[in-house]
Formats: structure tokens, C-alpha cells, sequence
């Protein structure tokens, strides 16, 4: 059975695009991103838990698991400065700030804009 530490994940969704077999899947609602896993896909191989850059998995070898998607993450989604469009997991946005305050203050108003957005106001700041 898969678990995420709630406090370490910042729903980068990096666990996804690792389970080869589709096991852990997201879904966005309206300010809402859900991270679930289907217990009856996952073969328990260890990736999602060795490339976490959180390390928020956990892999438990616990025969009874539970039956269809559980959600493994909930959390809000940051909305974008310019257009109000919901883009990124608000917990990646707060860890990310420090780390572009400290090292690239020029570009800390891209870290709040959608796709969109960062790239009609693109003005060299790299």
C-alpha cells in the first residue's frame, strides 16, 4: 500500500509520470488538485517512492488494501496574479518562493503566473 506524508508533498506529480502502470493518477477541480491511487494497478515496483524529490511516499507490503481510487493528496491550487487562472499546486508555489526571493528576485513574479501569462510578459528576466 502507497501513502504520502501530507506535510512533504507539494503535489509536483512527479509520482505520476513515473508508474508505468498508471496506478497513481490527478485530477483538478476548481482551486483543487487530488492526487489518487488505485491500489489494484500498482505492482508496488518503488519507483514513485525512489524519485519523489520530497520524499513524501511510502510503501507499506500490507496485503489488505483498499478497493478503487483513494486519494493519497489533496491541496488548493495557486491562482495566477494576472488572469486568476488556477495553474500549480499552491504547497510547490510556497516551497518554491524562497528559493526564487533568494536566487532569482527578478523572476519571482513568473513563479505566480500561469504558462500563459509568463509568456506574454516574458521580458528577458532570465
Amino acid at each position: 500500500m502507497i501513502t504520502i506524508a501530507q506535510g512533504d508533498c507539494t503535489g509536483c506529480e512527479v509520482c505520476i509520470s513515473v508508474c508505468d502502470e498508471r496506478a497513481i493518477t490527478s485530477q483538478k477541480e476548481i482551486g483543487r488538485l487530488f492526487i489518487a491511487i488505485d491500489h489494484s494497478k500498482c505492482n508496488l515496483c518503488g519507483k514513485c517512492q525512489l524519485l519523489c524529490p520530497e520524499q513524501a511516499l511510502k510503501i507499506d507490503n500490507v496485503t489488505d488494501t483498499p478497493e478503487g481510487l483513494v486519494t493519497l493528496f489533496e491541496c488548493d491550487l495557486a491562482q495566477c496574479d494576472t488572469c486568476d487562472h488556477y495553474f500549480a499546486p499552491r504547497p510547490l508555489i510556497d516551497k518554491l518562493q524562497p528559493i526564487f526571493s533568494q536566487r532569482y528576485p527578478r523572476a519571482l513574479v513568473s513563479l505566480h503566473q500561469c504558462s500563459a501569462c509568463r509568456s506574454q510578459s516574458y521580458d528577458g528576466i532570465w
